[in-house]
């Protein structure tokens, strides 16, 4: 090969060495710093990953927090109706756990008249009320009911009265079916007792056989309408030191406007061989056992406190009778968790129209409470809480206008509740 030859070529690989060197730095500035499409016969660079723009968030708020199906869920608390019937002479619960729990029912409306006349009417056809009873024991001689059932006061200190389904404050026809466990005072002595009802309208009396039965049974029947009546039973039941017996009282009240409501009982003598807590009784009844009448038991004049007539002290006083009215003593709530708000020297009647928003599955800090509007809200009760512990004030903040809670941080695992009021209703 000619020297000419040699230069030639020698100048041919250096162009190709040099077309690979720029195609080398080509593909290279297309790895770091985009891809090169052709469009139109030009050669354009598309950014991909390049510098991400400034937020415009405050350093610590997540811009896009995940969420996993967050769920929100809204219950309304149950209102308190403390001592409806206006015991005159009060006597308060021993401790938060005695006291009895019931639930009212309105009847106003039931189409058919007879189902008026039994609870069983007011348990199946009425309206439930959403608002819990609370005694301390069942004394309410007979009187007139015109006062009807308060769940609060208002900012005068008014009651604010229970409504039935018309729209008229709820003094007849109605239903309670009251609930819980019966228990010896320590001045009780064990043993077998038999239990009486004096009512106007009706009652029942029941019992259940066993902490686990959900069947109770009759003790006393006196499901009809009636005037001030003594209702007694041929079944005893057997009290021990420890016992805490189930039982539930149904009570009706048919047209206005007498009530009553008593319980009294009496340690029997004879002694039952059988195992059951109740048994059958072998002794005659009382003879005043079926008595009636508005007068019968109780002196009551319109405005003015009932008082016992001759009849119903001889009840108590006969040494051959015995009978004894249930103190508050003998009435623990339904179960040892629950609570009777009405004894509890913190409870705040002008709380009212309460609800409890649960919130789980988001890791959002935002949370907006949906049960009501913001301007209902009565901030000063707000309790949050997560995962069953209480977040002071000082670790959310609170954006009352909307009716939000912004908190420090959250988990899609936590579970947070907000517990609030409404102010109370002018």
């Amino acid at each position: 090969m000619s020297p000419f030859s040699d230069k030639v070529m020698h100048y041919k690989y250096m162009k190709l060495f040099n077309l690979f060197l720029a195609l080398l730095f080509i593909s290279c500035n297309n790895a770091q710093f985009g891809k090169i499409t052709a469009e139109d016969g030009a050669i354009t660079k598309q950014p991909t990953d390049l510098v991400t723009p400034p937020s415009s968030e405050q350093p610590g708020t997540p811009t896009n927090p995940t969420t996993q199906n967050p769920t929100h869920t809204i219950s309304e608390v149950p209102r308190a109706i403390c001592d409806p019937f206006r015991e005159e002479n009060n006597n308060p619960s021993p401790t938060l756990n005695y006291g009895i729990h019931g639930v009212l029912y309105d009847g106003i409306n039931i189409q058919n008249p007879d189902h008026k006349k039994n609870f069983q009417g007011y348990l199946e056809h009425g309206e439930k009320i959403n608002a819990d009873v609370f005694m301390s024991r069942f004394y309410t001689p007979t009187r007139s009911f015109e006062n009807g059932f308060s769940v609060g006061k208002d900012d005068t200190g008014a009651d604010i009265l229970i409504k039935n389904s018309n729209g008229e404050d709820l003094i007849e026809y109605f239903g309670i079916r009251f609930d819980g466990r019966l228990t010896l005072s320590d001045e009780d002595e064990e043993g077998y007792y038999e239990i009486a009802t004096i009512s106007d309208d009706g009652s029942v009396f029941k019992v259940f056989p066993d902490a686990s039965s959900s069947q109770a049974e009759d003790i006393v029947d006196n499901d009809t309408v009636t005037s001030t009546k003594m209702t007694c039973t041929n079944k005893i039941i057997r009290f021990e030191k420890n016992s805490k017996i189930k039982y539930e009282l149904d009570y009706f009240q048919a047209p206005r406007v007498h009530i009553a409501l008593v319980t009294i009982w009496r340690k029997v003598a004879e002694l039952s061989q059988s195992a059951n807590i109740i048994a059958s009784k072998s002794t005659e009844n009382d003879s005043l056992c079926n008595a009636a009448g508005n007068q019968r038991f109780f002196n009551n004049q319109k405005d003015t406190e009932s008082t016992p007539t001759a009849d119903f002290n001889e009840l108590l006083t006969n040494r051959f009778v015995n009978w004894k009215v249930m103190k508050p003593e003998n009435f623990l709530l339904p179960t040892d968790n629950d609570t009777n708000p009405c004894n509890d020297p913190n409870y705040n009647p002008m709380r009212q129209g309460c609800f409890v928003e649960t919130i789980e599955n988001t890791d959002n800090p935002v949370i907006e409470l949906k049960a009501q509007s913001p301007t209902f809200i009565d901030y000063k009760t707000l309790i949050i809480k997560k995962n069953g512990v209480e977040i002071p004030a000082a670790q959310y903040q609170l954006n009352e206008s909307k009716g939000e809670i912004i908190l420090d941080s959250i988990n899609s695992s936590d579970k947070v509740t907000a517990d609030y009021c409404l102010y109370p209703a002018a």
